[in-house]
């Protein structure tokens, strides 16, 4: 994406999202108020959104995890692919990465059994992978951006477009989904802020979170040097496209499986643990709960086609977009972007309604919906009102709206017609979904 904007560009993108994130994060957060609600759509209920925003909140919300799934089976694909020296096509290496994390995920039914060992250790392959990559990319004559000769670094800040980039300005505007989808920080907020001792320290984690990642994630930009590879572990590859089989890139193919089979199995557990509970009245408000409920048989029937179901679903996104660029370029821009920006607005907005009407009300105490807010929630006394109550909400400022608003039609209307066109025409000149 770097490559694609120009440094410039793309690191002014970068700032004006984390800038987007925070205050979409803050908007968030405010809506939450004193609930522990973990994702959009229970706090669209609490806050009783309207059945048709509530029907758009959980298409997006479902439908950006189902395609976060397939981008994590297309990339543990990718893993597998070069630990057995490229010798497996795409539909044969994902189909043994959605076995592998099938049977994972009936082992590990609760986040209690993955612990922390599990995120530590996707933690540091991720670092491992890093180092190693760098390091071949040095190895192979790139020395990075901070040996530009003043040239490079001219082009580097600020490429010349030529005919062949003119040609492909869709894969600029794709390039803006990608970086959406790299930065996005609001929809795991509210699962990390319902986990949180003290939420009123939710605005500053999400600072410093970001301010790490952002500078990680830029440094590794810089590092790369002037021609960074599309897909992390392309650096192992030869100029015909072959796997440079070896000891180093076996190891980093068998990371990068790791890595993202533990992500897979978070983001599996979370939405299986979602359906159950609101399609099949299993109620899942904490892990205790949970974990009894799984004792039962017919538990363990439901959880394992809910889970065979997302797998699946993951399967078939991974085979049908197998481009690791063009896939997080529009679940980027398609559903990132609303749920970054659009959504935290618009809940913001909702909620202020709701508690400024239920202030209007003469009522005593505000009582939850049954069965469809969590049951940390405790009620709300209009008559001991207080500067972080939720129902102290100003109402959003016209220039917020016009910016959070304006910022997600852009990038979702540019962003999703760039990564289609490029799906479409790498589908033409490279290969057909389902094929090896």
């Amino acid at each position: 994406d770097a490559r694609t904007m120009g440094l410039i560009v793309f690191m002014i993108f970068l700032l004006l999202n984390v800038v987007l994130n925070v205050c979409a994060g803050y908007l968030l957060n405010a809506a939450a108020g004193h609930s522990r609600a973990r994702d959009f759509i229970e706090l669209a209920k609490i806050i009783h959104a309207s059945p048709s925003i509530l029907r758009v909140i959980v298409l997006a919300w479902y439908g950006n995890l189902l395609l976060v799934l397939g981008n994590y089976v297309l990339v543990m694909a990718r893993g597998l692919d070069l630990v057995a020296g490229n010798e497996l096509c795409t539909p044969i290496s994902s189909f043994a990465a959605a076995a592998f994390v099938l049977m994972l995920a009936q082992a590990n039914r609760t986040m209690l059994s993955l612990d922390h060992g599990p995120s530590q250790i996707s933690i540091l392959s991720v670092v491992a992978i890093i180092v190693l990559c760098l390091w071949r990319s040095k190895a192979s004559g790139d020395q990075g951006v901070l040996l530009f000769t003043t040239k490079a670094l001219k082009d580097r800040l600020w490429p010349r477009v030529s005919n062949q980039r003119k040609a492909s300005a869709k894969r600029l505007g794709s390039s803006f989904g990608s970086v959406v989808f790299a930065v996005n920080s609001q929809k795991l907020l509210l699962n990390v802020r319902a986990e949180m001792a003290d939420t009123k320290y939710a605005n500053t984690a999400l600072i410093m979170a970001l301010s790490f990642y952002v500078t990680a994630y830029a440094a590794i930009v810089l590092a790369a040097g002037p021609d960074p590879p599309a897909f992390l572990l392309d650096v192992f590859l030869t100029s015909d496209g072959r796997a440079r089989t070896g000891f180093t890139s076996r190891c980093c193919g068998f990371l990068l499986f790791a890595h993202v089979a533990v992500s897979f199995a978070i983001n599996q557990q979370a939405l299986a643990a979602t359906v159950i509970s609101r399609f099949f009245h299993i109620p899942v408000n904490n892990q205790s709960t949970l974990q009894k409920c799984y004792r039962h048989a017919g538990t363990h029937r439901i959880w394992f086609f809910v889970t065979f179901f997302i797998t699946l679903c993951a399967w078939l996104v991974a085979n049908a977009i197998p481009f690791f660029q063009d896939l997080v370029a529009l679940i980027g821009a398609l559903t990132a972007t609303p749920l970054s920006f659009a959504f935290p607005m618009l809940l913001y907005s909702l909620a202020s309604k709701f508690y400024s009407d239920r202030m209007s009300d003469n009522s005593t105490i505000f009582t939850p919906i049954h069965d469809q807010v969590p049951d940390e929630l405790p009620g709300v006394s209009p008559t001991a009102i207080h500067q972080d109550s939720p129902v102290a909400l100003k109402k959003p400022t016209l220039v917020v709206k016009i910016i959070l608003y304006g910022f997600t039609f852009i990038v979702l209307i540019v962003g999703t017609v760039g990564a289609i066109a490029s799906v479409v025409s790498h589908w033409e000149h490279i290969k057909r979904p389902f094929q090896c």
